[in-house]
């Protein structure tokens, strides 16, 4: 499910679309799936704070990215960041997050 947001700022026009929205209770997730070479975290970082995404419940799952530079990523862009092997452990601990705290 592909969700097309519009700006205030862009009539007409989608700013930005997302992979997946989730909504439990009052939390919202954002999910985005990249294959292939990715390199664009600095406009996934910006969307997020442009839709005031919490960091802990927007996740970049990237199929070629080894985990190691995920984690490296992820410190640098605040929000999860994670390859195919780290996906449901990073998946787990994001929603374990939300709902204990």
């Amino acid at each position: 499910m592909n969700v097309k947001v519009s700006s205030i700022k862009s009539s007409g026009v989608y700013a930005h679309e997302l992979d997946c929205v989730i909504s439990v209770d009052d939390k919202c997730f954002a999910f985005e799936m990249k294959s292939g070479h990715f390199d664009d975290y600095l406009m996934l970082y910006n969307t997020r704070k442009e839709l005031h995404f919490v960091p802990d419940r927007y996740l970049l799952l990237s199929t070629n990215l080894e985990e190691e530079a995920a984690s490296t990523l992820q410190y640098f862009y605040e929000f999860y960041i994670t390859g195919m092997r780290g996906f449901k452990s990073r998946l787990v601990e994001m929603l374990d997050k939300a709902f204990t705290n």
